[in-house]
């Protein structure tokens, strides 16, 4: 959320403070919910999907 935040005060739009935000918790790679941390499919793939 700080990333976003940031996002703003420097004079961009929502799009932009969403998309730093998710770019923080994607780049993680010990989160397994999302990103580059994230789970393989029942396939054994790692897919990846635009966050919003």
């Amino acid at each position: 959320m700080d990333a976003g935040w940031e996002a703003l005060k420097a004079g961009g739009n929502a799009v932009d403070a969403v998309e730093k935000a998710a770019n923080v918790i994607e780049a993680d790679p010990e989160d397994t919910s999302v990103g580059y941390g994230g789970l393989p499919n029942e396939h054994g793939v790692v897919q990846l999907y635009a966050s919003f």
